[in-house]
């Protein structure tokens, strides 16, 4: 049996799926299991995410991080990347090309043409 559990919280997503998918403008951009994404995610939005999660001990009134940039329009998505233009690693490229998987790990896609920096800057629960 299989279930589809769709949620932005990050803690229910780790403690309940083996394998996750992260999507952006309707498109999967990082794919795997679920203990490889949580050691290194790889993806600009999924790294986003990830610094905009509560944490525990945090001072009261503590902000959190936000992924700056507007939410594209899903009947009005660009050609290239939707992520591009809230990215802080995006180039020309990345607005006129759509990005196809690229397998950083055995079993983890991740949906960039900016795979080396990206990979590069990936951060993880172990060191976030």
């Amino acid at each position: 049996m299989s279930m589809i559990l769709i949620s932005h919280d990050l803690g229910v997503i780790a403690e309940n799926v083996q394998r996750m998918m992260v999507m952006y403008g309707g498109t999967v951009v990082e794919n795997g299991a679920t203990e490889a994404l949580f050691a290194g995610l790889g993806h600009p939005y999924s790294q986003g995410l990830f610094r905009a999660r509560p944490r525990l001990g945090a001072p009261k009134g503590t902000r959190l991080q936000t992924i700056a940039g507007i939410v594209p329009e899903l009947a009005d998505l660009p050609s290239g990347c939707a992520f591009a233009d809230r990215c802080d690693i995006a180039e020309e490229r990345c607005r006129a090309t759509f990005p196809a998987p690229v397998t950083v790990n055995a079993g983890h896609t991740v949906r960039c043409l900016r795979t080396d920096v990206s990979m590069a800057n990936r951060i993880g629960a172990v060191s976030a």
